[in-house]
């Protein structure tokens, strides 16, 4: 007898040929049909929730529903962490406009993020203070999902301070990162933070060494030989200017020879005459 593999439904059509039934999980599992679902761990969740969850999806809540339920799960009175950290003003001020709208947009969906926190945590709690051992069947996955959306909220504080920094200067970069978000971005008391750098790297320099500079330090280190200005062709002399009295003891000489050739009667020298 040929083993069945698979699957008995009451529901299946019973004009199904064999090749179209359905195989069993146990099955599926050894010919590797199953391994995405296998490396996911999915599970099914109710038809309801399936349906409902993916028309918002496709289509997003209303603005006034949104709104809605954002002041329904505002943040709890002892974690006002999760209130979106607000944008510096006078890193505001820096910034340009397409930049202010940017962050501001990305502040609209931290919020909103921040109330599916407060909502879960409402959740979770309510669960963890029923009479008796609350079911760990409930507790893990609402404690999973609070932990991924709190990791995404801080993520969200990241990526804004990293896109704002984009357009102040790369000396103060360090300054604005080095603490913690808390109710601002960037930090509280940064106008005083930044002086406090500025001053630093004032006194700083004041107090580096002053490096003197020399004639020699302007004579290029690649170059061996003797430097243009003292260099001196073998086959002559150095070049010297003729004094004032050589001068007019050589013109004098001129004039003398040019009359000694007219006595003779030899042409004068063209050259000479140039002179």
């Amino acid at each position: 007898a040929v083993r069945d593999y698979a699957v008995t439904d009451e529901n299946l059509s019973p004009n199904l040929p064999r090749e179209a039934l359905p195989l069993s999980a146990d099955v599926l599992k050894i010919l590797g049909c199953d391994k995405d679902e296998e490396d996911l761990g999915s599970k099914a969740i109710r038809k309801e929730l399936a349906t409902s969850w993916s028309e918002l999806i496709k289509s997003k809540l209303s603005d006034q529903a949104r709104t809605d339920l954002l002041s329904c799960y505002l943040p709890p009175s002892n974690l006002k962490a999760l209130e979106p950290p607000k944008l510096n003003l006078e890193v505001a001020a820096a910034i340009n406009e397409p930049a202010r709208n940017r962050d501001m947009r990305l502040l609209q969906f931290q919020k909103q993020l921040g109330s599916s926190l407060s909502a879960l945590g409402y959740a979770l709690s309510s669960l963890l203070e029923q009479k008796g051992e609350a079911d760990l069947r409930l507790v893990q996955p609402l404690s999973d999902a609070g932990k991924l959306l709190a990791d995404l909220f801080s993520s969200y504080s990241s990526v804004r301070k990293e896109l704002v920094s984009l357009g102040l200067k790369k000396e103060l970069k360090e300054t604005l990162n080095s603490v913690e978000v808390d109710t601002w971005l960037f930090g509280t008391n940064l106008d005083e933070r930044v002086k406090a750098s500025k001053n630093l790297e004032k006194i700083s320099q004041e107090l580096k060494p002053v490096k003197a500079t020399t004639s020699s330090n302007r004579v290029s280190k690649n170059f061996k030989g003797t430097p243009h200005v003292n260099r001196v062709r073998r086959d002559q002399q150095p070049f010297r200017q003729p004094t004032r009295q050589y001068r007019d003891l050589s013109l004098q000489d001129q004039r003398t020879r040019r009359g000694h050739q007219r006595f003779q009667g030899r042409p004068i020298n063209k050259k000479a005459r140039m002179r």
